[in-house]
This record gives C-alpha cells, structure tokens and sequence, in this order.
C-alpha cells in the first residue's frame, strides 16, 4: 500500500508543471522521489499538524526488548525530540542500535 501511495504521489506531481520546472531535467524520477518519500516517511514525526525532522529517529529500530509489545515513546520538549526506550537499562548494560537503510 505504501509503494502504491508513493507511486501515485509521484504520477500526480509528475503532472504539475511548477514541480517539473523546478529541478533540472532528469532529476525527478520516482527512484529519487521514492528514496526522498522514504527518508522524511522514516525519519520526522508528527507534532501538531506540523512534519518535523528528526535524522536519528531511526535509531530507535534497536533490539527487541523483554516486552515487544511495548513501543518507545518519543515526545516533543520545547525543540527536542525525547525517545524513551520501553524498558529500563542498568548502569553499564550494552545498548543496541541498528542503522536502517532504504
């Protein structure tokens, strides 16, 4: 469902000519659109109405914990974005993160 969405996002801007008008020719493809979607889709969060960024969001893709069904939490304070893993970490205990590529 996602690749279709992205897709048919792409086919109808492909169509608007200030968008095909703004890049020189060859760079708006549905490969580099595609990996665009991808990166703000798996890197920003939500915050009242509004996209923001977060470029280590993906950070939070780290080893399963003792409860997989408890989720992070990530929080706006002021202009940062507060992660909390969902379970506690002793002092000194390897923490583990996966790099996720698209």
């Amino acid at each position: 469902a996602y690749v279709r969405k992205t897709k048919q996002t792409f086919e109808s801007l492909r169509k608007t000519d200030s968008v095909v008008d703004f890049f020189p020719p060859g760079v708006f493809s549905f490969e580099n659109y595609r990996w665009a979607a991808a990166i703000l889709d798996s890197r920003s969060i939500w915050w009242e109405g509004q996209r923001h960024l977060v470029p280590m969001l993906d950070f939070i893709n780290c080893a399963e914990g003792p409860d997989a069904s408890r989720l992070h939490s990530t929080k706006q304070e002021g202009d940062l974005a507060v992660t909390l893993a969902p379970w506690a970490f002793e002092a000194g205990e390897q923490v583990r993160f996966s790099m996720v590529y698209y």
